[in-house]
């Protein structure tokens, strides 16, 4: 019923225009854009609230359905058109994929009447590599499709045919996650002839991770002008986690190399357009080590019990009652010792999780050594010591990018698919945003979100020195070279520290950990091909036993930056190709103010900051 249009509603009250980029869309974590038409056929303003709803279909019998709503406010006989972000996957109950999967968005008046309604079919999402164009000519769009189609060898203009897609945007959008869908963005008009919100957006798309090409002789020139210089021609820049390549224009020789040979090659990749990867992120390791988890007993620690179970019952109280001459008391006192045993076991177990609700939070700051302003990667994780069902606020306005959990193949694999509950999830955009969540007992749910953030400064790093103008207080920081690591300690607001007064030891005494490397991070030496670090689970370890040590005495030590560099290979892998140092700061400070409503709870907030440094000057 729900995917049957009313007979009777108004006639083009909220029609779908687009979903994602042009059709294309990628699955979770990245957000897609739906654009709505949305009229107002009364005569007086109203608030109208649009429920966006992604069903899938499992079978005839089976279906989850996941709900966005929006309110928006309209005037007398208004017709407008809003953006909302959702998450689609085809994920639908556990590991089951959907069969078919649709878009149903109502439009509900104050009183909950439903007052337009409109639906379609989604296809499957995109998994070939997107390249968007942004021009304001059709020649132009077609130049620069023309050029990165024929650049490379025959073959490679073959496949390109057959996995690469393109699209031109000739409206550039003023948000940063209608890009979501895209590899690649190339800008080839000017950029003064955007607005400001639709510049911010290009520039948010790739500091959050993706690569952006600019095209000068498209009169590009001054945008991201702090970027400009330092780097000859092609040569890749970081700003913060995404590459932006600068060229003279579409003749430059560099260009057709960025969508041919080893560039092709990672392009269309299948890890680079379907979103896995092997061992553990930064944000996800931050959040097992700094949040609240539940310590369950090992299988050691139930073993050895048992056994002190058994010798209780089996020779304590068989001795005891046969000296008694008392035998037939068994009745009694094994039934007796097995429920206090049962019950002292239970209580010791769960002296050790927490006895409140917490909304612990965690984010990533990604930045570089030229702009204040970071990329923002935000975790949250609400833990509940009983059964309850509560409500996740967030004041800001970032943008929800998932639930990770853990895959079949958990041991190695994280996997960010369909959210939890298996029944579908109820997100109020806001702002604030709300999520309804259903809390078992000892339970917890994690949340991932995207934004930017603008800081006073950055990490500066002038002749030897790293000026701390962020503006944060950072308990524990950390640089790294290709040859050293760094230990920089307390590093305060306006503060300044000399890397060669810092205590300083070899790269490959830190890194290149084998028996867990795994379970560490692995995003940074690994930017092009998050699958390639499999192949070192058949590396031996320098130090068994030290490894060992190390990995089994980290629970009960307090979380410190060079964790995150042991995943590292020993000579840092892919992390400095383009990079020539790297700096970690930990700092705790207020995130995203993640509340719970109805229930009483704790909260903590940590922060690491991570800068990339291009070649110096």
């Amino acid at each position: 019923m729900l995917l049957l249009v009313p007979a009777g509603l108004a006639a083009g009250t909220v029609q779908i225009e687009d979903v994602g980029l042009r059709g294309y869309y990628a699955q979770a974590p990245h957000p897609t854009r739906i654009r709505l038409q949305v009229t107002n056929t009364r005569a007086q303003p109203q608030t109208l609230t649009l429920h966006l709803k992604i069903v899938a279909r499992v079978n005839e019998r089976l279906d989850r359905t996941d709900t966005f709503s929006q309110e928006i406010s309209c005037d007398a006989g208004e017709t407008r058109f809003v953006d909302v972000p959702v998450l689609i996957s085809w994920w639908a109950i556990g590991y089951s994929i959907a069969e078919d999967l649709f878009l149903v968005v109502d439009l509900r008046d104050a009183a909950g009447q439903l007052v337009g309604r409109a639906r379609r079919k989604l296809d499957y999402p995109v998994y070939d590599a997107v390249v968007a164009i942004v021009c304001d000519q059709e020649k132009l769009c077609q130049d620069v499709q023309s050029r990165i189609t024929f650049s490379g060898t025959p073959e490679e203009q073959a496949q390109k045919g057959r996995e690469m897609r393109f699209v031109a945007v000739r409206e550039p959008p003023a948000m940063w996650w209608a890009y979501s869908a895209a590899h690649t963005v190339v800008l080839a008009r000017r950029a003064d002839g955007l607005t400001p919100a639709e510049r911010d957006a290009l520039e948010e798309y790739l500091r959050l991770g993706s690569r952006l090409v600019l095209l000068e002789e498209g009169g590009a020139s001054g945008f991201l002008a702090a970027y400009g210089t330092g780097l000859a021609t092609g040569v890749p820049q970081w700003v913060g986690r995404g590459k932006l390549v600068r060229l003279a224009g579409l003749r430059d020789p560099h260009f057709g190399g960025l969508f041919s040979g080893p560039a092709l090659e990672r392009m269309l990749s299948p890890s680079s357009r379907i979103y896995y990867r092997f061992g553990s992120t930064e944000l996800g390791y931050l959040r097992h080590r700094l949040t609240t988890s539940f310590s369950f007993p090992s299988l050691g620690w139930l073993l050895g019990w048992l056994g002190v179970y058994t010798l209780l019952v089996g020779v304590a109280n068989f001795t005891l009652l046969n000296r008694l001459g008392r035998r037939e008391w068994g009745w009694i006192t094994v039934p007796a010792v097995a429920v206090a045993f049962a019950a002292a076991l239970y209580a010791a177990s769960a002296a050790q999780r927490p006895r409140e609700f917490h909304a612990d939070e965690v984010a990533i700051y990604w930045m570089d050594e030229r702009s204040g302003l970071a990329a923002m990667e935000i975790g949250v994780r609400v833990a509940a010591p009983h059964r309850a069902t509560v409500t996740l606020s967030l004041p800001g306005a970032a943008i929800f990018s998932g639930e990770p959990r853990p895959s079949v193949f958990s041991t190695f694999m994280n996997l960010v698919s369909a959210p939890e509950p298996e029944l579908g999830r109820t997100v109020r955009l806001g702002p604030p945003r709300r999520f309804e969540l259903s809390l078992l007992q000892w339970s917890f749910q994690d949340f991932e979100f995207r934004h930017t953030r603008r800081f006073p400064g950055t990490v500066r790093r002038v002749d030897g020195r790293l000026h701390n103008d962020t503006g944060q207080a950072f308990r524990d920081a950390l640089y790294v070279n290709k040859e050293k690591v760094y230990f920089l300690g307390a590093l305060a607001p306006g503060a300044a520290v000399d890397l060669t007064a810092a205590r300083q030891e070899p790269l490959d005494r830190h890194a290149g950990r084998v028996l867990f490397f795994m379970q560490y991070p692995s995003g940074l030496s690994e930017e092009e091909d998050p699958t390639e670090r499999a192949s070192r689970r058949t590396q031996k370890p320098a130090d068994t036993r030290r490894e060992w040590e190390e990995w089994r005495r980290l629970p009960g030590q307090p979380f410190a930056p060079v964790e995150l560099i042991r995943g590292w290979p020993a000579d840092g892998g892919r992390v400095f190709e383009q990079r020539t140092g790297v700096f970690f700061g930990l700092a705790e400070e207020s995130v995203a103010g993640a509340e719970l409503a109805e229930v009483r709870h704790q909260r903590r907030s940590f922060a690491l900051t991570i800068v990339s440094y291009g070649p110096e000057k």
